[in-house]
């Protein structure tokens, strides 16, 4: 089980729903850390959305450590349009 202190309080998680995610060679990936400044948020929002499935993510190296593509981010930071949106009336 993995934990995060963030002033001075530590947060538990689960599993994490890492998803299937194709890499290449070139990809870079971030630690939740790296992605919540990014993203300009808080690291518990980080893991809520990789739980929720909304941010994909991997486990990297003999630890398991939790890493997140950049265009994972990228991808998570555009809009979602609705249906209204897109319609042209």
């Amino acid at each position: 089980m993995a934990t995060v202190e963030r002033l001075g309080t530590v947060v538990r998680f689960g599993d994490y729903n890492c998803g299937h995610m194709t890499t290449t060679a070139t990809d870079r990936f971030l630690a939740p850390g790296e992605a919540a400044q990014r993203l300009r948020c808080s690291i518990v929002t980080v893991y809520r959305a990789i739980n929720r499935g909304e941010l994909k993510a991997r486990r990297l190296g003999a630890h398991g450590s939790l890493r997140i593509s950049e265009d994972a981010v990228e991808r998570f930071m555009r809009p979602v349009r609705t249906p209204d949106e897109t319609s042209t009336a």
